[in-house]
């Protein structure tokens, strides 16, 4: 043991080979090369007795240039993979334009496709469900803006985001000049396509939310009207035109009461031809009658609209009575409609909005009688009022109580706009004072609270 501590085992010497040339090598020397600057180290480390490299000693070695360095650095896939991990954010982003366009509209699909009753109304797919797939699938630029307008309208007012809103107004402004353009360029010819249909249904739709003024809902309206009498009534009986035209008709028949103003919905053809292969649910039959108003009022000769018309009634006796015994024919049928088709309860928005329509209806009927019969006798009908002035109070009366149902469920889009018709029916003509007062606060109040004041006081300048 002592031994081997006395006189321990040589070691064997470690034999120190040249290195070989390799493109790392290159690379270190190329880095220390970069790193290594003569000029700028103190004058002590020159002095010091630094052993050269032996490779950069050899006669053969070339100290790569700096292209040479890069060529390496980018063949290298170490290198390479480091490099894309760890580089910086370009400023380019991909457009997201698409994917929000898809959210907005389906936001808005959703609020506005409603819920339909099977066996009573069709349980038909509401039109409003195709929107995604008309921006990709329609040549029309026209169609994308307007859609994209009031999609972006609706979320904006839903979650009270103004941003959103404002840019929704520039999209509107685009989509107005282009349809401008669109329907001056139509053709007495040439039935019209059904986006040419679509694009003033959903531009009175985004002024159902932004109300730029307060008149322009029924101007879009109109031409939705326009472009349907061009298409013909053959060509709206199947499909998603068929679908068109039974939105457009039943708001065409408020306005037209309002104006008083006879529809071309009411001519024969267009009563039949559309609803040939469809026949028709209970909110078209009573729509058929609500058409037929102006017609009875018509018979004065005068023009007006209805809120004039009662203000200054005809004082001819022979006209008095024609207008009379044309709105108790009137009377009787919507008498006869409520008895087959009237619920006790409301199931949805969709029946309390028909059962709001016929009140609508039966109030102004009631009040043409009132200021035309030659007598107070009050003829055979289902209401125990003593007058005519009484029926429509009543009538008034369930309006203000739906109304207060469809304040709670908040109906939207053209469900919206029968709800605010019915109202405007009974804050400008009720008998009853009260009740206009209380028509007019609830109004005021749907418009405050629910950005919507433009369509609310549209009507009063009808």
């Amino acid at each position: 043991m002592t031994e081997r501590v006395k006189k321990p085992r040589k070691r064997k010497q470690r034999v120190l080979q040249q290195p070989v040339e390799t493109p790392q090598t290159k690379i270190g020397s190329a880095q220390d090369s970069f790193q290594y600057d003569g000029s700028s180290q103190p004058a002590a480390l020159h002095s010091l007795a630094i052993r050269p490299n032996p490779i950069e000693a050899s006669a053969v070695f070339v100290r790569p240039t700096s292209d040479e360095t890069s060529r390496v650095l980018d063949v290298n896939p170490t290198i390479s993979g480091c490099r894309q991990h760890f580089r910086l954010a370009i400023p380019y982003q991909p457009s997201l334009v698409d994917i929000y366009d898809q959210a907005f509209i389906y936001q808005f699909v959703e609020l506005h496709k409603g819920w339909r009753t099977p066996k009573v109304y069709g349980g038909e797919t509401p039109w409003i469900t195709l929107l995604p797939e008309l921006p990709s699938s329609s040549a029309i630029p026209v169609v994308k803006y307007s859609i994209r307008a009031a999609s972006m309208a609706f979320y904006g007012q839903v979650h009270q985001d103004v941003s959103v809103m404002t840019d929704s107004y520039r999209w509107y402004s685009t989509g107005l000049a282009l349809q401008r353009s669109c329907i001056s360029d139509l053709e007495e010819d040439r039935i019209p396509r059904i986006e040419e249909v679509i694009v003033p249904i959903i531009m009175s739709l985004y002024e159902v939310v932004a109300s730029t003024t307060q008149t322009s809902v029924f101007h879009h309206l109109d031409a939705a009207s326009k472009v349907l009498e061009m298409r013909g009534p053959t060509n709206c009986s199947t499909g998603l035109p068929h679908q068109l035209f039974k939105a457009v008709r039943v708001t065409n028949a408020n306005v037209s009461l309002m104006t008083n103003t006879p529809s071309f919905f009411s001519n024969r053809p267009w009563l039949t031809v559309p609803f040939s292969a469809n026949p028709k649910r209970p909110l078209h039959l009573l729509t058929d009658l609500i058409l037929s108003i102006p017609h009875c009022l018509s018979l004065s000769g005068r023009r007006c609209s209805l809120v004039r018309f009662f203000d200054s009634p005809p004082a001819d006796q022979t006209i008095r009575t024609a207008i009379s015994l044309r709105a108790t024919d009137l009377l009787n049928d919507l008498v006869a409609w409520r008895s087959d088709y009237e619920e006790p309860t409301f199931r949805d928005a969709y029946t309390a909005l028909t059962t709001c329509n016929y009140y609508a209806a039966s109030l102004v009927v009631r009040l043409i009688l009132s200021v035309t019969s030659s007598t107070t006798e009050e003829p055979t009908t289902d209401t125990d009022s003593k007058s005519h002035s009484g029926s429509a109070v009543l009538h008034a009366k369930s309006i203000l109580q739906i109304s207060r149902f469809l304040e709670y469920l908040r109906p939207v889009g053209f469900d919206f706009m029968q709800s605010v018709f019915a109202l405007a029916v009974v804050s400008l003509l009720s008998p009853n004072e009260e009740q206009k007062g209380e028509a007019a606060k609830m109004l005021e109040r749907w418009g405050q609270e629910r950005g919507l004041s433009g369509i609310c006081r549209a009507w009063n300048i009808v």
